[in-house]
Parts: structure tokens; sequence; C-alpha cells
């Protein structure tokens, strides 16, 4: 009976090693805030992390979002419609 038990039993870690307070406090905080002074990239990776948390989407639908794919602009007064 023996051979049948497991002598390591590993445990999954369901438990995000990441604090979600803080990831928040810092996306409060530059570079991503004031959003008129903002690089429309960062707005982009504020954004999709945003979206990530709260669908709760599984890591590999949200591999596939190709990021490579997406073009900024270069001036970020453009993207508010500032001149």
């Amino acid at each position: 009976m023996k051979s049948f038990q497991q002598q390591d039993l590993k445990t999954r870690n369901v438990v995000p090693v990441w604090d979600l307070s803080t990831v928040m406090d810092a996306l409060r905080k530059p570079p991503f805030e004031l959003l008129e002074a903002c690089f429309f990239k960062l707005l982009t990776y504020k954004t999709f992390f945003l979206v990530a948390v709260a669908t709760g989407r599984r890591v590999s639908e949200l591999h596939s979002v190709q990021f490579d794919s997406l073009s900024w602009p270069d001036d970020k007064k453009s993207f508010f419609g500032a001149e």
C-alpha cells in the first residue's frame, strides 16, 4: 500500500505572487497619469491590463493579442485633439 502514496505532494499556488493594490496604485501615478501628458503606448498598456483584470481572461487568451501589429502616434497631442 505504501507504493500508492505520493511522497512529495506538490501544492499548486492559486494566489498571484503580485499584489493588485500595488499595481493599481502605480497606474494612478506618472507615467500613466495625467492623461494629457501620457504617451498613447502607455495608455494602451494600462487599458489592456485593466481589461485583462476586469474580465478574468486566461493567459492563453490574452497572449493572442499582438502588440506588434499596433501603431501609436508619435505626437501624444494628436491623440487628444490638441494642437
